[in-house]
């Protein structure tokens, strides 16, 4: 962990977090054989960690391999435009922000999507949503799971996960987190202008960031989401896609269920 300046404003964050396992929650108490068998199922440790203990039991009775997965890594500006980066380019950016001591005006997002088969029909998918560094204020962000039609989700889990550290000793990282609750309808609301109205079951998600205080800085933010379906047996391909903003987002993963190779 690294810090530049603090600003008066306290728009500009001032903790950058280069170290993964400063997220996680030191107070893990799993057996190795469990995390194990989260991480293939598709959630990072940190995920994995904040989770307590009736949501690592509920995941744990899930089996299978994941069959799609895109890794997206982001420099997002003020207006929530940017450019896609590779990890290689993401990782270097963000070293260089741990050590600048001058305010930085876009912010670092990467996204986790991946589609777990558990066999037969039934699937999961679990997105993953992590801002390294926020540049000025951040929006709520919008999330919709979108499935095809015939398909509703038969479980769903949403959470969100923050870190602060003070800006004055900003060695010691306390974390919060909030179960996030879906909405079956598109989000009323104008930071959300293109989630319309459809006939599919799309899960609607917005994500009320924590913001940053006096002398407390938001060094990372988190949310993932789990999602559990089946596909009708006249169904070939098991099709979700993903919509986001604040940033925008725009994915899509499918498996062949005729030719799974």
């Amino acid at each position: 962990m690294y810090t530049g300046a603090t600003y008066l404003d306290y728009t500009t964050q001032a903790v950058v977090i280069t170290d993964f396992k400063k997220l996680e929650n030191p107070n893990l108490s799993i057996p190795d054989r469990d995390l194990r068998h989260l991480e293939k199922l598709g959630f990072s440790k940190v995920t994995i960690s904040h989770m307590d203990n009736a949501e690592r039991t509920a995941f744990l009775v899930i089996d299978g391999e994941i069959v799609s997965e895109k890794d997206i890594y982001r420099e997002i500006d003020d207006s929530y435009g940017g450019a896609v980066l590779s990890e290689k380019e993401y990782e270097s950016l963000l070293k260089s922000y741990s050590t600048s001591y001058l305010p930085k005006f876009s912010s670092l997002e990467r996204v986790s999507l991946k589609l777990l088969h558990e066999g037969g029909r039934n699937f999961t998918l679990i997105t993953e949503h992590h801002f390294d560094y926020v540049s000025g204020s951040i929006k709520p962000m919008g999330i919709e799971i979108q499935l095809p039609q015939e398909i509703p989700a038969f479980e769903n889990y949403a959470k969100q996960v923050w870190w602060t550290a003070s800006t004055i000793g900003p060695k010691k990282i306390k974390w919060g987190n909030e179960a996030i609750h879906p909405s079956s309808q598109p989000i009323e609301n104008n930071d959300f202008p293109f989630f319309q109205m459809t006939s599919s079951p799309s899960l609607y998600y917005s994500v009320p960031w924590k913001k940053p205080g006096i002398l407390k800085d938001v060094a990372g933010l988190h949310f993932t989401t789990a999602t559990r379906f089946e596909t009708p047996e006249d169904y070939n391909f098991a099709n979700v896609f993903i919509q986001g903003q604040n940033p925008y987002l725009s994915e899509h993963l499918q498996f062949d269920l005729k030719n799974p190779e």
